[in-house]
């Protein structure tokens, strides 16, 4: 192969070469491409900081619809959380959600956003015994807002009117800690929620009152 020869047989592999690496080139930055749209929603989801601020809500929305939204946000992350019982950042995630709204304009649905999740980790028990200390987390949260809870059902239809210091509400935690205590062998704390139950006269979710509830807590610390 004359000189000419082997130039052009070179020029030839070097132009096929480079069209090989103009098109690996333009492949991977298609690919980089798509990579980063993947990634976008990712990060706009923030599912990794559970980051609840406005970017996830309308910016002409109402308070109420913001708090509505942010429960809903919230209970969506909580259920992917529980689904892998990641407990640390189940309870990340519900502290975020009780220190975000105002309790005297949000308690009704502060109460029932708790009640909600409190039945799904209470289910759990069994499964992972450490869904007791979640549950008992949740109930005390709920307990915290027992003053705020009462004034804003006062309304409600099951309210006795003609007694204004009667408030005959069925707010179901008070016996769920109470419950959970019991099972854990805390008589005394028990015991103790019964009387919160009893001075804020709520109903015992058990079916029975909690004055009968603390009878039996004290008659089972006598026998211990």
């Amino acid at each position: 192969m004359g000189t000419v020869e082997t130039v052009a047989v070179t020029f030839v592999i070097v132009v096929i070469c480079a069209l090989f690496l103009f098109m690996v080139y333009v492949l991977s930055k298609k690919e980089e491409q798509r990579d980063a749209a993947k990634v976008k929603p990712a990060e706009k989801a923030k599912d990794d900081d559970d980051d609840y601020d406005e970017e996830y809500y309308n910016p002409g929305a109402t308070a109420e619809e913001m708090v509505r939204k942010h429960f809903e946000v919230a209970y969506y992350d909580l259920l992917k959380h529980l689904v892998f019982r990641d407990w640390e950042k189940v309870l990340k995630v519900l502290s975020e959600v009780v220190d975000y709204a105002d309790l005297s304009t949000y308690a009704t649905q502060r109460h029932f956003f708790l009640l909600s999740i409190l039945e799904i980790v209470y289910k759990l028990r069994d499964a992972d015994p450490f869904a007791y200390n979640v549950a008992l987390t949740i109930c005390d949260y709920d307990l915290l807002n027992i003053e705020n809870l009462i004034a804003r059902m006062d309304h409600a239809p099951f309210y006795l009117a003609g007694n204004p210091n009667h408030h005959p509400f069925n707010m179901v935690t008070p016996t769920r800690k109470a419950i959970i205590l019991e099972k854990i062998g805390e008589i005394e704390e028990a015991i103790k929620v019964c009387e919160i139950g009893i001075i804020y006269d709520v109903w015992d979710a058990g079916k029975k009152s909690f004055e009968e509830r603390k009878a039996r807590l004290e008659k089972k610390l006598a026998k211990k």
